[in-house]
This record gives structure tokens, sequence and C-alpha cells, in this order.
């Protein structure tokens, strides 16, 4: 029998492109149908039959999902999705069958856990775990559905389940001779941290834990509380928090002591909001967006200042990327653990001084204990007749070594100017601040890795990381100059950034359009050429590898990557920012082949999908250029020139002004 070549980036792509895929009219129940038809043909010969056949109805069932994440099919879709994947991992013992059936249903219990097939879902977890003889994580199954679902269908079996595996693990354990704090390592997934990055509009909050637990999302009836169980989780002895108050949207974040192996968050909101969740790993994490309904303009930012241990030294005022927040454990309090943050509250973008000060109180008094409120000076325009911003450097061309720092001091003569400002009067806004870019307000570019995080470094010792921070801020004054609006870097110096607080900064600031830039490098010598991604699951090998070496995490060994699923139940219901982001790669791409192929003979490698973590959860168009290949000698060098690079940052600008006049549209409003 000739064996289906169905790959889940290939679909991802038929169905993205496909005009009637997305259209609001549901038709998930038409292809369930199909899926369901063809699993009970194959049902009545039983498992005899080749993994091949099953891997059609597989495909089949996906279809639904992936052409309607919502719809009332998904939730039957996902579970015989799971399904399948645990009877063939039953019959021909694959490892990538089993990582697959767990975190299918995973997703399933998660995201749909008011579905009946829930506890279903999550009794088939245990069941796939008692099967590969991990009776831990196969009794923690059980148990957790007896506490997220006792009165469900399932809760009699898990018990029966539970008596017959209890006396196995107890057994286990006496022959290991483990300790009763080793026995809860084993059995235990741990919360090491919760991070998190708050505006008043946007928040991000992380969870990482030692390794991925089943988990589920809930909110109070008034939409202002968000509760989110971990199950068979304890706290790390390095993690544990209750987080100072009012913090943007974010008014506490604190965690209840454990029960019963199940750890439970609790987020306070101070307004209406909409959420998305995703699972990350390399390491674990679970990643948790939340949107207010109604845009502000203030930004509230938390760093967190050197340990208490180190409290005598001084602090500095100039906060510009300040990482994630993070919680740390205190010694004390039985029932609850509770965080001292000490930390300095940053208000930004040009508010009142007034308004200002007063958020500062606010956070001081919900309860950190704050070592200073630092409110950054808002920088006003001078009148068009002072010509003094002429005279001063571009602080972008000064860090990235194109002119020097020293102010010009040749004089000129004052009839001279004036008679050239007759000639050529000034714009009323100058470049950078206000105006409009064909709807195009604010642009965030991402430099990518930095700090600790080299990323790709060139026989010759040239590092990535140096490259993309230069050519990112030859960007940001060529979008400045040529849009009017405003331009966020991720990053403005040599510091590591977390992926995903990277995304979270363009969510912050409600950018338009986000772009991440970085250099190639691949096994091959010979490789070259310039690239340009967007998210969506990889259709190539090639693909795959970038998105693995910028991600900085191994390969999935499965066929079924946590990514993909991710991407279906999250970023794939805006369908409108994949297109959009589509367009404004191969936008991208065009302008910058277009600009180094004359001199260069640069290779066009087209525009590419791949699951990115730092594209993840982005809510405006996004893109990831790949600028060249360092681990190309003749790549390298044109990669050290000043002259490549400014093309570089002129092509991608370009690209970026095409996509912009093309659509026309606020793309992120």
């Amino acid at each position: 029998m000739k064996k289906p070549v169905i790959l889940l980036g290939t679909l991802f792509l038929v169905v993205l492109f496909s005009g009637s895929a997305f259209s609001k009219t549901d038709g998930s129940a038409t292809l369930y149908g199909k899926g369901a038809d063809y699993y009970h043909k194959l049902s009545r010969f039983g498992m005899e039959l080749p993994r091949d056949e099953w891997v059609k109805s597989i495909e089949l069932f996906k279809k639904v999902y992936t052409s309607y994440p919502s719809g009332k099919k998904s939730p039957e879709a996902l579970y015989m999705t799971g399904k399948i994947y645990k009877e063939i991992y039953f019959r021909f013992h694959r490892e990538s069958d089993r990582q697959n059936a767990v975190s299918i249903f995973r997703v399933l219990v998660k995201s749909h856990s008011h579905s009946r097939l829930a506890d279903d879902a999550l009794f088939l977890t245990g069941e796939v775990y008692r099967k590969s003889e991990d009776f831990e994580n196969a009794l923690s199954s059980y148990r957790g559905l007896l506490r997220w679902f006792p009165e469900g269908d399932m809760s009699g079996k898990a018990r029966e389940r539970i008596k017959e595996i209890e006396p196995k693990v107890a057994k286990a354990k006496r022959l290991t001779g483990a300790t009763r704090k080793t026995e809860a390592v084993a059995t235990f997934s741990e919360l090491e941290a919760v991070n998190f990055w708050s505006s008043e509009n946007y928040a991000r909050v992380v969870f990482k834990v030692s390794k991925m637990v089943n988990y589920r999302i809930s909110r109070s009836s008034e939409n202002s509380e968000l509760t989110i169980d971990l199950l068979v989780t304890r706290l790390g002895d390095k993690a544990a928090l209750d987080i100072a108050k009012k913090q943007g949207i974010i008014s506490a974040i604190n965690i209840a002591e454990p029960d019963g192996g199940l750890s439970r968050i609790h987020i306070s909101l101070n307004r209406k909001h909409k959420i998305n969740s995703m699972e990350l790993s390399g390491p674990d994490r679970i990643v948790l967006d939340i949107f207010g309904e109604e845009p502000s303009a203030t930004l509230v930012r938390l760093e967190e200042l050197p340990n208490s241990s180190r409290g005598g030294q001084s602090v500095s005022s100039e906060v510009a990327e300040p990482p994630l927040q993070s919680g740390k454990a205190q010694e004390g309090d039985g029932r609850k653990a509770v965080l001292s943050l000490k930390s300095i509250a940053v208000i930004e973008k040009n508010i009142p001084a007034k308004v200002a000060k007063s958020v500062a109180v606010a956070v001081k008094k919900g309860g950190g204990r704050l070592a200073k409120a630092v409110v950054l000076p808002i920088k006003k325009r001078k009148p068009a007749k002072a010509k003094k911003s002429r005279r001063t450097p571009d602080a972008a061309l000064i860090e990235a070594g194109l002119i020097s720092a020293a102010p010009i001091k040749k004089r000129v003569n004052p009839k001279r100017v004036a008679k050239k400002k007759s000639k050529k009067p000034v714009r009323a806004a100058s470049a950078g601040t206000g105006g409009s870019f064909y709807g195009v307000k604010t642009i965030v570019i991402d430099p990518g890795h930095g700090g600790k995080d080299p990323g790709a470094v060139g026989r010759s010792g040239l590092k990535e990381k140096t490259v993309t921070l230069d050519i990112s801020k030859r960007l940001r004054t060529i979008l400045k100059r040529q849009c009017r609006c405003k331009v966020v870097m991720t990053r403005t110096k040599d510091v590591y950034i977390p992926l995903v607080q990277r995304t979270a900064i363009a969510n912050s600031v409600n950018a338009d359009l986000f772009i991440s830039i970085h250099v190639n490098a691949a096994p091959t010598r010979s490789a070259n050429g310039v690239e340009t991604f967007f998210l969506s699951p990889a259709r190539s090998k090639s693909a795959m590898r970038t998105a693995s070496r910028e991600n900085m995490v191994k390969m999935s060994s499965g066929s079924e990557s946590m990514d993909d699923i991710n991407f279906i139940f999250s970023d794939m219901k805006n369908t409108d920012k994949i297109n959009q982001s589509n367009k404004m790669a191969r936008n991208v791409q065009r302008s910058l082949v277009k600009n180094l192929n004359k001199r260069y003979g640069t290779k066009d490698k087209g525009v590419k999908t791949a699951m990115f973590y730092v594209l993840h959860g982005a809510r405006m168009p996004s893109v990831l250029v790949e600028t060249g290949f360092i681990s190309n000698k003749k790549e390298e060098r044109h990669l050290k020139s000043s002259n490549f690079r400014q093309k570089v940052a002129l092509g991608i600008a370009s690209g970026v002004r095409n996509f912009a006049k093309g659509e026309r549209v606020a793309l992120a409003r």
C-alpha cells in the first residue's frame, strides 16, 4: 500500500491559503463526519491494519481543528486524534505516538475543560502512562481526574486504577530506598519561577515548571480574576510569591499553598479581558497572555533589584529595557509563601508628571516594597526654528559606530542659514514623533540574541548578536526618518532578553508591526542567501533547524509538535494577522534581495514558515529576517561590512514601507 505523505505543515498551508477554510460558517461537523466514517471503517478490521491507515484517520481529524479552531466539533476531533495516537502506541510502541497522545490530551483538558470529553482525555492520559509503566505519572493523572472532575463518568474507573497502581508505586519506592523528598521530586512537577510583564492594557505571565503538566484556566463570573490550576505541582525551593498590587492590568498575583498536589495561582485584574495560553519547551513553560479590552497610554514596568543581601548597592535610575519580573521564595509563612519584592517602578510614555507620580504612588501603596519610583523624562520637541536638533548626532548612529559622538562645531553664516530656511521649510513634526505611515504608528524591532547568548558565531569570531544589533539600529534610524512613527527596540545594548519578553514588549506598546532581525547558520559551509519567515508550522527540515537554533531548543522527536497545537488554538484564530504577516514577509524578502543582489549577488532563499518562539503570541503582523549565513566565509565577510549592513537595513525598511502602503490600514488596531 502506498504510504500517504501528509505533513502537518503542508496541511496548514493548504488550510491557510484556501479561500473557504476560514469562512465564518462552522464546517467542523462536516469534516468531523468524514473522519468518523473513515475511523469506523478501520475499526472493523481491528489494530491489525498497517499504521499508515491509522495515520490517514488522524489527518482527517486534524483537518477539523486546523480549519476551525473554534468549531463545535474541534474538542471531539482533538479527543479522537489523541485516542488514535494512544491506540497505535499500544499496537506499534512508537515513543513519538506516546508523546503525541499525551500532548493532545493535555491541550484538550486546558483548552476545553468544560467539554464532556475532558475527563476522558485525562483518564486516557493515565492509561498511556500505565502502558509505558510510568506508574507515578499515571497515578497523578487519575488523582487529577478525581480532583477536577469528581462527578465525571470516568471517576469510577479512575478510583479502580488508583487502587491497582498505588501498591506498585509504593513497592517501587521501597525497593529504590527513596526518601520522602526524592519521592516528591519524582512524582511532582515543580513550579520553579513565575515571571511577568505588565502594562495597563496587556500582561504576559510565564510559569516555569520542571516538567510540563496538565493545567486548566478558569475565570470568575465578574471576569475580574483568573485561576490557574497546575496539576501534581509543588512549589520549588526558589519560586513562590505574592506579588505587589496594581501593576498595569494586574491587580495582584498570588499562589495558594498546594493542596493534594495541586498548585492554584490567582491573578486579579482591574478590567475586562481576553486570554490566550501556550506551552514552550526547553525549559518547560506555560505562557499566559492577558489582553484588556480598552487601551491605555500608561506603561508600568518592574525591574527586580539585586538580592537583599546586596541591598547596599546603589540603583541606576535609567531602566531602558527591564527584564521580566521573577518571583523568589522566602522562608516563613506556613500557609502562603510571600515574595518581598524590591523593585523600581518605571512609568513611561509621554504622560503628565502628575499622572506618572500618582501611578508610582499607587504601586508603592499596593504592597510592593519599592526602592524608588522613577519617572522617565518627557522628551519635548523643540520649535522648528531651533536647529540645534540637527546639530546633535543621532544616538543610534553613534552606538553603531557610524559617526563620532563629538558635536559638530562648524561655523556657519546666520544669513546663509536663514536663506536656506526660506527655500526649504521645515516640517511641523520631526522624525520619529507622531504622524502616520499608512496607518502604522508603532514598529518594534527585535535584534536577535544578546548578552550571554551570542547566537551563531562565524569562523573569524564574528557574533550574531553584534550584527543584529547594528542592523537593527540602522533600521530604526531609517524608519524614524521615513515613517515618522514610533520605533521601539527590544534591546539597545548587548544584554540578554528572554524570548518570551520580546513579544511581550511589542504587545505592551500596542505595536503595529514586529520585525525580528537574525543571522543564519548551517552545518554546510556552502549554505548562503537571505530568507524571511512568518509564524506557521515549518514545511521543511531546514526551516525546522533554523527555528530550533534560534529558539535554543532541541527539535521535537515526536511527529506532532506542541508548537503546532498551540498555534492552532491561539495564533491561528487570528487569521488576518497570519495573512498580513505573510504579505509583509514577501514584501521584505523581495526588497531585501533587490537591494543586495546587484552588488553582492545574494541568493533569494524565499519566504518560509516556522514555529519561532519569538513570534508566538504577537498580536500584530510579525516577521523574522535571516540576513545571511555567518557560517559561510563569503557572507561572513559581507556581514562585517558597514555598507552591507546598511543595505540590509534599507532593504527591510523598503519592504515594510511597500507593505504598509499596500495595506493602508492601522494594522494592529
